[in-house]
């Protein structure tokens, strides 16, 4: 199977593009995407990890409701709207360095969460 190269910028708009993101994925590592639409991750059952360097601003739900979620490295995000981790229960580590605004219960449900790395 040939392998895919993602040239979309933002994940959560397209319906099309989204059910690319198959649902027995365990791990998302992506340069090119620099937005997450609302709920564009959510739902994930299989998604253990997500590396979006590129990402500035996170919308509301973007990762929520993904049970298997354990750690999240956004690099560039500045801004988590609302809810953006909702109920992700295995959710462990989340860095984003860059961060400055952080949207009310961004991590509600986050039941074992024992790192946020802002630094």
């Amino acid at each position: 199977m040939p392998e895919f190269v993602n040239t979309r910028d933002t994940l959560g708009e397209t319906a099309a593009f989204d059910a690319l993101i198959a649902d027995t994925l365990t791990e998302l590592k992506d340069n090119v995407v620099s937005k997450l639409g609302g709920s564009a991750l959510r739902y994930r059952k299989t998604l253990q990890s997500v590396e979006l360097p590129s990402v500035g601003i996170v919308n509301n739900y973007a990762l929520a409701d993904s049970p298997g979620l354990k750690s999240v490295k956004l690099d560039a995000a500045t801004e988590l709207k609302d809810y953006v981790f909702d109920s992700d229960v295995a959710l462990e580590t989340v860095l984003i360095p860059a961060c400055t605004k952080i949207g009310s219960i961004a991590f509600k449900g986050c039941e074992v969460l024992n790192t946020i790395d802002l630094a």
